[in-house]
């Protein structure tokens, strides 16, 4: 199954501050985005469901437990297809203690009716949340169940954006922001992402080479960027400090040009301070989706340390 995303605009946040009239004034409202994977959970009238990735791959199935179950109810339940961000695996799903969770955002098929995708994010959000949420009731039983792991994605109005951010991405580690339109069809959508980026200082430590069988196998695949680690000791009382530099990252991005002439001058460049940018530096000091950006001269390398790691990723003290 193949779910097409619909229409982005993605922006940074210094750009989100910084436009006039100011992009994120055009939307409704704002959700928090994961570091997971765009999931479509298809969920079937016989209890079992799918999650497929959005380039048709499949990523789970299963037959729906829940506890609800216990109870009797209509044979069939509402077969429909929602989307959400499904935490599988991923490093960010784990350190946020929620890896295997999918967080629904969007639903665009019930009881077999693809059209359901044509009313307003309004409409959709409201039977979703319904569904998700109020499955409880003494007079009917549920005509629709979901998975234990299943959760309603929060969503606050636009005016929330920048304590959202604050909140969700500053002090958490959040990827970003998704602001949306509540009048917007499926199909019509026009949502705007904000992600954070950042940048992050290294001291090339060699070169990767390029992929073997590729046009790129005789040049430079990638930089390896190390980052200095303080390691402390005692002989006696005395406290002996050092420092080791370690592989954290191998960072891509690269044009032909740099990769050739990388390639020409490798033992020129080894030890040097480069920077790298992303969208999101992780507690082992390595920066997801990571792409060079440049050599510097100003700044020595033994600056270059787990410092740099925000305090929201750090899971110990280096």
């Amino acid at each position: 199954m193949i779910i097409n995303r619909p229409k982005f605009k993605e922006i940074t946040y210094g750009e989100a501050m910084t436009e006039c009239p100011p992009a994120r004034m055009d939307y409704d409202v704002v959700e928090p985005k994961m570091d997971g994977i765009w999931g479509a959970m298809h969920i079937r009238k016989n209890k079992e469901y799918q999650i497929w990735s959005r380039t048709g791959k499949l990523k789970k199935e299963g037959k729906i437990t829940n506890k609800h179950f216990m109870i009797d109810y209509a044979k069939e339940i509402t077969e429909c297809v929602i989307l959400g961000e499904f935490m599988h695996g991923s490093h960010w799903g784990k350190k946020h203690n929620v890896d295997g969770k999918f967080f629904a955002f969007d639903m665009v098929m019930l009881d077999g009716d693809w059209d359901f995708c044509e009313n307003p994010l309004i409409t959709r959000r409201l039977i979703l949340k319904d569904k998700l949420e109020h499955i409880d009731d003494e007079e009917t039983a549920p005509t629709n169940l979901f998975p234990d792991f299943v959760e309603l994605n929060p969503q606050w109005d636009i005016k929330k954006w920048s304590d959202m951010w604050t909140e969700k991405v500053a002090n958490e580690g959040y990827e970003g922001v998704i602001l949306k339109k509540l009048d917007e069809s499926y199909m019509d959508a026009t949502w705007c992402k904000i992600k954070a980026r950042a940048d992050i200082d290294y001291v090339c430590m060699g070169f990767g080479d390029g992929h073997e069988g590729t046009k790129y196998e005789n040049t430079v695949g990638s930089i390896h960027g190390g980052l200095y680690k303080l390691n402390v000791k005692y002989e006696g009382e005395k406290e002996i400090r050092t420092k080791e530099l370690v592989d954290v990252c191998h960072v891509g991005g690269l044009n032909e040009t740099q990769r050739d002439f990388f390639n020409k001058n490798r033992d020129y460049f080894k030890g040097m301070v480069f920077t790298a940018h992303g969208y999101q530096i992780f507690e082992s000091g390595a920066i997801r989706h990571a792409k060079f950006k440049n050599f510097r001269t100003d700044k020595e390398p033994i600056k270059c340390d787990f410092s740099q790691v925000p305090i929201h990723s750090r899971g110990k003290t280096y």
